[in-house]
């Protein structure tokens, strides 16, 4: 499916990070919930296979011990992968190299997000769908999944890519800086929390009240996610 380009670039922020032996882990609502538009039916930090390995979601699901070692097994597995695939894909490279590594992260996340949904019940899967709307944010209409189920039109998507444009542009630069050691994580989540506000509003004046009503409906029971340290459980 296609994503938004800002989860992607935030995502790559924090497999960095785990790549140089950090595990980098958002806060709050995650990486969706910053430009983590929908990748699969989340983004990175969204999707299934990232929130269920979180053991706040964990606990919501309501997941058996053996689901959570068949859980923890798919985390880890996906964590190597992204490890190696930062690694090996060395410092350099333009828009081009920056594409076909999202594309990559891409197949990666969507793979795995199959595998943790074959784990869970009919119930845990609606469950978990609800908590990667949450998660997403303002960037659930931004992806394919999102606009289809909202009904989003060929003008509002026009709308929402210009959107997507500025976003982009301000996590470029915020990329930047983190790669330059301008900013560590907590400041990035800071100003995370800044670009999500006022994307939210953004987004707000584009949707009719009938697509933000079903936005809602969509999301299921508000979940307060917890704030994930780095080097903690999950993934």
């Amino acid at each position: 499916m296609k994503f938004v380009v800002l989860g992607v670039s935030f995502a790559m922020l924090a497999n960095f990070a785990d790549a140089q032996g950090g595990r980098g882990q958002g806060q709050g609502r995650g990486v969706g919930q910053f430009g983590g538009g929908m990748q699969g039916m989340g983004g990175f930090g969204a999707g299934p296979s990232n929130l269920a390995a979180r053991p706040d979601v964990q606990t919501e699901l309501k997941l058996t011990a053996d689901q959570k070692s068949k859980v923890q097994a798919i985390s880890d597995k996906m964590r190597e992968e992204r490890r190696a695939a930062f690694q090996g894909g060395g410092g350099g490279g333009g828009g081009q190299d920056m594409q076909a590594r999202m594309a990559e992260m891409q197949k990666m996340s969507a793979k795995y997000d199959a595998e943790v949904l074959a784990v869970l019940t009919p119930e845990q899967t609606t469950r978990i769908k609800q908590l990667a709307v949450q998660m997403a944010g303002a960037n659930y209409p931004m992806g394919e999944e999102g606009q289809k189920a909202l009904g989003v039109t060929s003008d509002q998507q026009s709308k929402l890519r210009a959107l997507q444009d500025k976003q982009r542009e301000a996590m470029a630069a915020l990329f930047e800086r983190m790669r330059n050691q301008e900013l560590d994580f907590a400041s990035m989540n800071t100003e995370r929390e800044k670009m999500d506000k006022i994307m939210a509003e953004e987004v707000g004046k584009i949707l009719t009240a009938e697509q933000k009503a079903k936005w809602e409906e969509l999301k299921g029971k508000p979940f307060a996610f917890q704030q994930q340290r780095r080097g903690g459980g999950g993934n």
